[in-house]
């Protein structure tokens, strides 16, 4: 089944990038880029800004997929058979939409050999931590050593929040 997911992944980031349209990987996938840590996960998460979303639901209705505008404010889903992708365009609580900046301070990467730009470290933080369980925000700490000489109050996040962070998951 998790080879089933990881080839629909592939398929949809494949047509994206081969299509040209912007996007970024978030979530689990981005944490394992950062830090190395591997977590099960259950879906993929893409971001982008609010007003690539269309097109990208768009594209991949075009080719077959199930699409879904799951709520307006920050979620879209893409689904083929059980398995099923994120696109972010925003956060739960609408303090933190997606903008040119996320863009800016993005890193390459890449996905099953497909070229793809990994949310950048602060940006992945602060969208985990503005809607997940405890467990999540314990391995978030662990990038705190990838963004150290970056800015660290982007999205107003003090760097002391993940100093607090890395050292409550400590105990």
């Amino acid at each position: 089944m998790q080879q089933e997911a990881h080839q629909f992944y592939k398929d949809v980031l494949t047509l994206l990038h081969k299509n040209g349209l912007p996007f970024m990987v978030g979530g689990g996938f981005a944490m394992h880029h950062y830090t190395g840590i591997v977590r099960d996960t259950k879906d993929l998460d893409i971001f982008c800004k609010p007003g690539e979303y269309p097109p990208i639901l768009k594209l991949l209705a075009d080719h077959g997929y199930v699409t879904e505008l799951t709520d307006a404010r920050w979620l879209a889903k893409v689904f083929k058979d059980d398995h099923f992708m994120d696109i972010i365009f925003n956060t739960t609580n609408n303090i933190c939409t997606v903008d040119d900046s996320w863009y800016e301070h993005a890193v390459e990467g890449e996905f099953g050999g497909i070229p793809v730009r990994m949310l950048p470290p602060v940006e992945l933080i602060s969208s985990i931590a503005s809607s997940v369980a405890f467990s999540w925000v314990c391995s978030m700490a662990a990038v705190t050593p990838v963004w150290e000489n970056k800015t660290p109050t982007r999205h107003g996040l003090p760097l002391s929040l993940f100093e607090s962070m890395s050292s409550f998951c400590k105990t």
